[in-house]
């Protein structure tokens, strides 16, 4: 896909006038997250940051999000997903990870079918529940691409969101008044808890070591 730039490589000829896009800067790693970081910039509030491939520490080790979008008290991490790059069952477990040290404090995974043939509908669906991350023109612009499946959106607790042709996966960080952590979707609580409550240790030996204490105890936790 080629890159959607001038040859200045940061400005873009938009209705008679130049605009600056701050957080668009390929090349980047595959065709869908150039498609999503295109877009994504043109609705952005222009006071958040984007950084791509970027790095978690985590107990299980250092892991990359495809982007970090960093808002004045909000980070939120995205993974475009390509059935040939992804493993749904590490996934889990490394976005877990990385949701347990609070690396981010959403973390949303898309399909590469879902950025390649409707990423309006892909970033309309985080502006749904970040609308601070976007600007005023950005939201209302969202709102109109995909205001035939709004009336039908609701907001849901559970991991799983579909909107419209999409089905996305959203997965949130809470810090709740006594402190403990919690997350709304029970297998990470899982997940994150084991991670938290044992010594660090590579993503395939912690996978292995939840394995045999599930054997242990006949399949619960």
């Amino acid at each position: 896909m080629a890159s959607m730039m001038d040859e200045s490589g940061r400005k873009l000829f938009k209705d008679g006038l130049f605009e600056t896009r701050s957080n668009y800067a390929p090349p980047y790693d595959s065709p869908i997250e150039d498609i999503f970081a295109w877009t994504l910039d043109k609705h952005l509030d222009p006071r958040v940051n984007v950084i791509p491939q970027c790095e978690i520490p985590t107990r299980a080790g250092t892991f990359r999000l495809d982007f970090l979008i960093e808002g004045s008290f909000l980070k939120v991490g995205i993974e475009c997903d390509g059935k040939e790059f992804h493993d749904a069952h590490r996934d889990e477990w490394r976005d877990a990870n990385i949701l347990a040290v609070k690396g981010v404090d959403r973390l949303y995974r898309f399909s590469g079918k879902d950025l390649h043939h409707h990423t309006d509908h892909c970033i309309a669906l985080m502006m749904q529940y970040e609308p601070f991350l976007f600007s005023e023109r950005g939201r209302l612009n969202l709102a109109t691409l995909v205001a035939e499946d709004l009336p039908e959106f609701e907001k849901s607790g559970f991991a799983a969101q579909d909107f419209g042709p999409i089905r996305a996966t959203r997965y949130v960080y809470m810090d709740p008044p006594h402190g403990k952590r919690q997350f709304p979707n029970p297998w990470w609580t899982v997940l994150a808890r084991f991670a938290l409550d044992h010594p660090p240790m590579p993503l395939e030996q912690m996978i292995a070591a939840f394995s045999q204490h599930q054997r242990e105890n006949g399949g619960g936790f």
